[in-house]
């Protein structure tokens, strides 16, 4: 698996969220929060983010993993994502 810096999967994950939330304008940067008002990420969102992911990196990921820790932001999920790609 190649090795994909952190700046690549931020904005590989705006465009995940921008094609699958269908967020239109709303400003997404590394430190955007998942829970915030401009986004408001509910379950079934963080759902269709961790398949996007999955099925573009071909990696599975586990609902343990994917806690507050690892989902605060883009910044804190694109980070995780590269330790497990590593």
């Amino acid at each position: 698996m190649k090795v994909v810096n952190v700046e690549e999967l931020e904005g590989a994950l705006i465009e995940i969220i921008r094609r699958d939330l269908k967020l239109g304008d709303v400003e997404l940067t590394p430190t955007t929060s998942f829970a915030s008002e401009d986004i408001g990420f509910d379950s079934l969102d963080y759902l269709m983010l961790i398949t996007s992911i999955e099925k573009k990196y071909g990696i599975k990921l586990s609902p343990d993993e994917m806690g507050p820790e690892t989902m605060r932001d883009l910044r804190t999920l694109a980070t995780y994502l590269q330790t497990r790609m590593a």
